[in-house]
């Protein structure tokens, strides 16, 4: 089983990203893998290194890869006047 885990300080973790690497391999491991959301994270930046406690775990396992979430993908990507090279 391959876990997914992403994590905000935020008291609702609302929106997650992804790469499309990430995404790929959910799509491919359909139902083998499981997604772990977690908010509410306490970090103490005053440790050396900080260090990262608590919070709220909503877990979904197996995860299908869209329900219950939904996808949302917004790309901008410039137009150059002068192509890199």
């Amino acid at each position: 089983m391959k876990v997914e885990v992403k994590g905000t300080t935020s008291a609702i973790l609302d929106a997650v990203l992804m790469t499309a690497n990430e995404v790929a391999l959910h799509t491919a491991e359909h139902g083998k893998t499981a997604l772990a959301l977690v908010s509410n994270i306490e970090l103490d930046q005053s440790a050396s290194p900080p260090t990262a406690s608590g919070g709220k775990l909503e877990l979904f396992n197996p995860w299908r890869g869209s329900t219950p979430l939904f996808w949302t993908l917004v790309e901008c990507r410039p137009k150059l006047t002068h192509p890199r090279g």
